[in-house]
């Protein structure tokens, strides 16, 4: 019976340690690829498979100081906070509550005699929300934007007749954005090929 139990667990911290290597070996491949993309983009954007059914799914890419296991959990914990207060400030249950607060401090305006602490606690309490949530909504928006600019980049890097050099074309200086933004212009005026 104990040597069962102990083949068990064996084989269970066999499959835990072979898990963990695995993680290992995916992220060094995947710091690898990130300092090929951050080294020489064209050569990394080359070396992508030609067909998005060879791609495998990938974890989210690591920003640069999330080897820091304190920093890359606080991280964590922020995107967790901001995700769900977006989500539940977005609610109808959340604008009624937000209603029935004016509606409430603008009946005790008569009781207090509209003095000026009264008008103090409304401004307050609203610059202080305002202020933070600010923080949230933009780290949501700031993900939503990079997962949608990933989209973008794998459907052009999937399409044969694509071009690779708008990959990543949020991150190019303006004036070649302008530039890019004048061919795509000039190519919208152009009539279609007959099909």
């Amino acid at each position: 019976m104990r040597n069962a139990e102990r083949a068990g667990r064996t084989g269970r911290a066999e499959r835990t340690e072979r898990t963990e290597r695995t993680e290992r070996t995916e992220r060094t491949e995947r710091d690898d690829r990130l300092a090929a993309v951050a080294t020489d983009p064209d050569a990394a954007i080359a070396a992508l498979p030609a067909s998005p059914a060879t791609l495998t799914p990938q974890r989210p890419l690591p920003m640069d100081h999330t080897s820091d296991r304190t920093f890359g959990s606080l991280h964590e914990l922020f995107r967790r906070l901001a995700h769900t207060t977006a989500y539940i400030i977005g609610t109808p249950v959340a604008f009624m509550i937000a209603m029935v607060t004016i509606i409430a401090w603008a009946l005790s305006g008569p009781v207090f005699h509209y003095s000026d602490t009264w008008q103090l606690v409304i401004n307050t309490g609203t610059t202080i929300v305002t202020f933070l949530v600010v923080f949230m909504i933009q780290n949501t928006q700031n993900r939503d934007s990079q997962a949608i600019h990933l989209k973008l980049d794998e459907l052009i890097c999937s399409v044969a007749t694509a071009r690779n050099a708008l990959v990543d074309v949020e991150n190019r200086p303006d004036a070649e954005l302008a530039r890019l933004q004048r061919e795509m212009r000039e190519a919208r005026d152009e009539p279609d090929a007959p099909a």
